[in-house]
């Protein structure tokens, strides 16, 4: 029952494929050019198509993944694609080259681990751990007055900081203090291969956006900083804390709404 049922989904995704994948010219094509895993051990299926006899060659030397077959003939063939379980903060990536023998033609697939992007950011909740501010001088030199650093248990729903980043690029802000709780409703896109993070937000003065640039952009950390005006830095370490389920979404929209004062820090004091 159980290899009669994978022989379904197998199918299925082949379906699937032909209205999805990516072709070069008429003769080579694959399911997709991007393969991205989680943390865990497993196994995802590309689906290669080509007129003739294909290879697939692996770009550098990373041991951390397999492929199998590694080459085939003229058919739709199913290569499984197999990594290890990963354990580190941030991501990582690799890629190979499928070509056809026959048109001498080729195609580059990525496998990446433990990635951010903007679709597996959707629904994630992360909270702050650490951030860091600080101004510099004409001369570029931090002033030392003006260094600040600041830790935080983001799993304490009695402080800190949180973003619910929720789907269609909607997100919210949770900014809570001491005695004070805040919501600020934001925009957001992720840009891959720049790696910068927008979020705009509507304050006071209108709409305001930032481009933050992202150093560790992983499902479980994600580093980035910015100049919000010049001479003025943050630096912020985000983990993540949970996901967001359909009563979230619910009980999130009750919160009451605010605007930003004007443009300062992501996370304001």
């Amino acid at each position: 029952m159980k290899t009669r049922l994978f022989k379904i989904m197998v199918l299925m995704l082949v379906a699937v494929s032909v209205l999805t994948g990516c072709r070069k010219k008429d003769g080579l094509w694959v399911s997709t050019q991007n393969l991205y895993f989680g943390l865990n051990a497993t196994s995802q299926i590309l689906v290669v198509r080509a007129n003739g006899n294909w290879t697939i060659t692996k770009n550098g030397q990373a041991d951390w993944y397999t492929i199998s077959p590694m080459s085939g003939g003229v058919k739709d063939s199913i290569v499984m694609v197999t990594v290890d379980a990963y354990t580190e903060g941030d991501y990582r990536e690799a890629s190979f080259t499928v070509s056809s023998v026959r048109n001498n033609e080729s195609l580059s697939v990525v496998v990446s681990q433990n990635k951010l992007t903007a679709y597996n950011m959707e629904n994630k909740v992360y909270g702050v751990i650490e951030r860091e501010r600080w101004v510099t001088d004409f001369n570029d030199q931090i002033i030392e007055d003006e260094y600040k650093k600041y830790e935080y248990d983001p799993y304490d729903t009695t402080t800190g900081y949180l973003l619910f980043f929720q789907a269609d690029s909607v997100g919210i802000q949770r900014d809570h203090h001491s005695d004070t709780v805040a919501w600020w409703p934001f925009k957001y896109w992720l840009v891959p291969d720049s790696l910068i993070l927008h979020i705009i937000y509507q304050t006071d003065l209108g709409p305001e956006i930032y481009a933050a640039n992202v150093l560790v952009a992983s499902d479980t950390l994600f580093r980035f900083f910015h100049e919000y005006k010049p001479h003025y830095f943050e630096h912020v370490d985000m983990c993540r804390v949970g996901t967001i389920h359909p009563d979230d979404k619910y009980r999130l929209q009750q919160k009451k709404m605010s605007r930003r004062k004007g443009r300062g820090p992501i996370f304001l004091d």
